[in-house]
């Protein structure tokens, strides 16, 4: 029994200046941690989903900056893959010249048009010969 109680007491001893010695180094180590990454930085993600919508393939992309609760910035991509038959209609035009047209009738189809009147948002959208 008393064997059992000095070597209880002696492990325990043993544990416990380990354990101070590592919460030394982790404390040195979160100084460290601390004075690379800032409280304030500002973090990046992002979201990639692809879907076929109504026959036509499209890839959405959502990429969000913030800072600390509140965002910085909220970017939408979506890329449309044209269908056949509408690469075969568009292909003898020129595309430079139809495409303020082309803009103009997919954002309003789509209600990007609401969008470009609400404050603090930019609508961007292009089309290319892809």
């Amino acid at each position: 029994m008393r064997k059992s109680v000095v070597l209880l007491g002696a492990s325990l001893l043993l544990l416990t200046a380990c354990g101070q010695k590592s919460g030394q180094n982790q404390s040195g180590d979160s100084k460290t941690g601390l004075s690379i990454v800032k409280k304030d930085s500002v973090v990046t993600k992002s979201f990639q989903q692809k879907q076929t919508v109504q026959g036509i393939e499209q890839t959405l992309t959502q990429t969000i900056s913030y800072e600390g609760k509140p965002f910085k910035k909220f970017v939408i991509n979506l890329e449309q893959i044209l269908p056949e038959s509408m690469k075969s209609v568009l292909a003898g035009q020129d595309l430079e010249s139809t495409k303020p047209h082309l803009i103009s009738a997919f954002e309003k189809a789509a209600g990007l048009d609401k969008f470009k009147s609400l404050g603090g948002v930019d609508v961007k959208t292009d089309i290319t010969k892809d």
